[in-house]
């Protein structure tokens, strides 16, 4: 099959996409491919995501979903030929979901060895109870992207496993980031990281609840009391205090709430 040089943009989603992604990849049919996104499968290795990604030219965004890779070599990050190399130099956008305990370093190794020059959009998506997300991946992915990124996305009740929450406290300021959207849970990570990142430039605060997740069986209407219960503030500072303190510049706060198409929300 002879390449298709002007595909910018290819997903392989599912459980059986491991062997037709690698196969695809590695003989460069999409050679200019500029966003991928993988979902719902495993890989044997962390060479073989590389293989993967270096197939992709000049990526620009990397979307991965509910992607688990095994433990074939050694945790050291294996040693690739110059040809299968990543060039992530372009990457601009990473999405995240799903990062496990066990391989979620994986994706903080390849940027690590492999670094973007040019990230601006970092998110961490919501993780489900099953598969907590790697603090330590997580740190250090905002460790080394903290001056660059213009926006992030970030589901903070990760940090309620082992109170990790004090990780917020040792980023470093985010100078950069104009754009903040936080996941609200029944924790206190949402607040804690409110409280301790520093973005003195933001200019828009999201916040982003998932109903349905957060109140299957519950029949109200007042989506205010539903804010009063899980909203990340303590009685000690109003809420317009505590943004006005921490981000100065930020002229917009929105709330997005996460309703399924068939909720019966829509119909009372």
């Amino acid at each position: 099959m002879p390449p298709f040089p002007n595909v910018r943009s290819v997903e392989y989603d599912g459980e059986y996409m491991y062997r037709v992604a690698m196969k695809t990849m590695s003989t460069s049919l999409f050679p200019q491919v500029e966003e991928l996104r993988l979902a719902g499968f495993s890989l044997e290795s962390l060479a073989d995501l590389a293989t993967i990604v270096s197939r992709c030219g000049r990526l620009k965004s990397l979307s991965l979903d509910s992607i688990h890779v095994g433990q074939r070599e050694s945790p050291v990050f294996p040693t690739i030929s110059e040809s299968t190399n990543p060039d992530l130099t372009t990457l601009e956008e990473l999405v995240v979901k799903g990062l496990g305990i066990d391989p979620g370093n994986f994706i903080a190794k390849l940027l690590q060895q492999y670094p973007s020059h040019s990230l601006r959009t970092l998110a961490f998506n919501h993780c489900d109870e099953n598969q907590a997300c790697s603090v330590d991946a997580i740190e250090k992915l905002l460790q080394s992207f903290a001056p660059s990124l213009v926006n992030l996305v970030i589901d903070p009740s990760f940090a309620e496993i082992d109170d990790n929450s004090a990780m917020f406290g040792r980023l470093p300021v985010f100078s950069a980031l104009e754009s903040l959207t936080v996941w609200l849970e029944h924790s206190r990570c949402a607040e804690d990281a409110i409280r301790t990142l520093q973005a003195p430039n933001l200019t828009r605060l999201i916040f982003r609840l998932d109903l349905p997740y957060l109140y299957y069986d519950d029949v109200r209407d007042d989506f205010g009391e539903l804010l009063e219960e899980i909203f990340p503030w303590n009685t000690s500072e109003s809420v317009k205090a505590t943004i006005s303190r921490k981000f100065p510049s930020c002229r917009r706060i929105a709330f997005h709430f996460c309703i399924p198409k068939d909720s019966q929300m829509h119909y009372r």
